[in-house]
């Protein structure tokens, strides 16, 4: 339901935005939603200290359709910059939501069976997403980026009820001791700080990676089309793509890679995927909107996909604790910080350049994959067969 929301959300906010300030636009909506995300991740540190994750993410649902409703009325009475707060929370509640499910997830079955369920999992996920997609390309063209929001947010809030269905076996506050019930998860990381600085490096150059493809891509979005509607049903037809091809990917191939293949070789494969993507556009002419959406369609599939399955591999050498913090930091803030720093890269780098920044930030994620792994090997020297929940 989340995923089915999401390109409803991105796509009507991201027209409306792109319609009022062009591409010019976007990195500062992505620089701005890092504060945002630093806020919610200060109240779910201390929240979770003293609340179940079950009725946390109750409140950050209805927190977060009030502040939808909220922001369409300032754009919509008050000033075309509400579409700013718009696309902004767009990219926040999607970060929020599908960590805080995730996270659930993490600390409620062992490693053994997360790669056996992440393939099938990020499927299911990933058919919501596809028709969410077409189904926004099928309505641009008759309805307004209005309508479409406003379906996006009620599936947002059914999600409330499919939630609440979940195990309850991870909260926190149920099953920890009394000294862990007083530290944060945050406190908790404090231990392995080294490595989640890794796994935030890794993540940060994948981000780094996909936003310049993406900045690329709004270029030719906004230079083809000239009205929203058009350029709506095109961007839903993208995300539709993006997904089917994630799709491809979790019932075919993550189950067998995630089984066979080690770990390091996955993240190696992955990034050597996205090179190949990077360079054959290169080889073969000038871009197009055609080869950047189909670059873009790559990265984001790939991202969605294995690299999303094989990074949550990535924290089950940690405890319950330290899983949730890890996500805080990695999948909430530095996910999103890495787009708004390079979104002030994007601001002041010349055009030209951006093509070999992508080049550099591909051969920095391979060379980050060999400290990160080291690690990695110690600390699964060091575990039990119960310490992998």
């Amino acid at each position: 339901m989340l995923f089915f929301s999401y390109p409803m959300a991105r796509v009507s906010t991201t027209t409306l935005l792109l319609a009022g300030f062009g591409a010019k636009g976007s990195p500062y909506a992505w620089g701005f939603s890092v504060v945002f995300l630093v806020i919610a991740v200060g109240i779910f540190n201390k929240a979770q200290k003293k609340y179940p994750i079950h009725s946390i993410y109750r409140s950050t649902v209805l927190v977060t359709i009030s502040l939808f409703l909220l922001f369409f009325l300032i754009y919509k009475f008050v000033t075309p910059y509400g579409s700013y707060l718009l696309y902004i929370g767009k990219e926040v509640y999607i970060v929020v939501l599908v960590n805080s499910v995730l996270a659930h997830l993490n600390t409620t079955i062992d490693k053994k069976t997360a790669k056996i369920v992440y393939g099938p999992l990020g499927a299911f996920s990933s058919i919501g997403g596809i028709i969410g997609a077409f189904l926004t390309s099928f309505l641009a063209g008759k309805v307004g980026e209005e309508f479409i929001f406003g379906l996006a947010l009620i599936f947002v809030f059914l999600t409330l009820f499919v939630f609440s269905k979940t195990s309850k076996s991870s909260d926190l506050i149920k099953h920890n001791s009394a000294t862990e019930k007083k530290t944060s998860a945050l406190e908790a990381i404090q231990s392995v700080r080294g490595y989640i600085f890794c796994v935030a490096l890794l993540v940060l150059l994948s981000q780094f990676v996909i936003n310049i493809a993406n900045y690329q891509f709004n270029f030719f979005l906004t230079d083809y089309f000239e009205h929203n509607s058009a350029r709506s049903a095109f961007l839903g037809r993208v995300y539709g793509f993006i997904n089917l091809f994630s799709l491809s990917i979790q019932l075919f191939a993550i189950p067998l890679i995630l089984k066979f293949v080690p770990s390091f070789l996955t993240h190696l494969g992955v990034v050597t995927s996205y090179s190949l993507a990077f360079l054959v556009p290169l080889v073969i002419g000038a871009p197009t909107l055609l080869t950047a959406a189909s670059t873009f369609i790559i990265f984001k599939g790939l991202d969605y996909s294995i690299f999303s399955a094989a990074k949550e591999l990535l924290y089950f050498s940690l405890s319950d604790q330290q899983k949730y913090g890890a996500k805080y930091i990695v999948d909430m803030v530095i996910y999103r910080f890495s787009k708004g720093l390079i979104s002030v890269i994007l601001i002041f780098i010349p055009t030209e350049a951006v093509t070999w920044l992508l080049g550099l930030c591909l051969v920095l994620w391979v060379a980050v994959l060999f400290p990160l792994f080291k690690i990695y090997s110690q600390l699964n020297k060091n575990l039990t067969p119960g310490d992998e929940r």
